[in-house]
């Protein structure tokens, strides 16, 4: 499988970009995307999100655990789903991390939660897609329970 930083430069290049114009998009120096993609450091979270919708390929492709983007080759309309089920993987693992805490931990986490998520009702900030990907993911809450 290729690195992540062999991913970068593939998809850097595919996009027909040069290294200082992928830096001038995420906000990062050239020297910084050089690093990436010779695999000296790693991009943090914000810059991996980023470059995925800039390159349109899912988080696996990039990080080099897929060897297909299936993103890419996905119709448009299929695209916002197939991101929703990469989200509803991913808050799978962390549903059976929460199983496996400590009663007050949980109850921590899901104060937590409640809080975070009252705030942004009262902003107005949750979108359409954030309550899409509420429904896939607690579609698959039976399943994750039972494993």
């Amino acid at each position: 499988m290729a690195t992540l930083g062999e991913r970068i430069k593939e998809m850097r290049k595919s996009s027909g970009m040069t290294q200082s114009e992928l830096a001038e998009k995420l906000g990062m120096t050239k020297g910084t995307i050089s690093a990436w993609e010779s695999d000296a450091r790693r991009p943090d979270f914000e810059a991996l999100d980023s470059m995925c919708d800039l390159f349109h390929a899912t988080i696996d492709y990039l990080l080099g655990r897929a060897q297909t983007n299936f993103f890419r080759e996905a119709a448009p309309e299929e695209q916002d789903r197939l991101a929703a089920m990469d989200l509803a993987e991913m808050y799978e693992g962390y549903v059976k991390k929460f199983l496996r805490l400590e009663y007050s931990e949980k109850q921590a986490i899901m104060a937590k939660i409640d809080s975070s998520f009252n705030r942004g009702l009262d902003a107005g900030t949750l979108s359409p897609e954030d309550e899409m990907i509420a429904k896939v993911w607690w579609s698959r809450i039976p399943k994750v329970i039972s494993r």
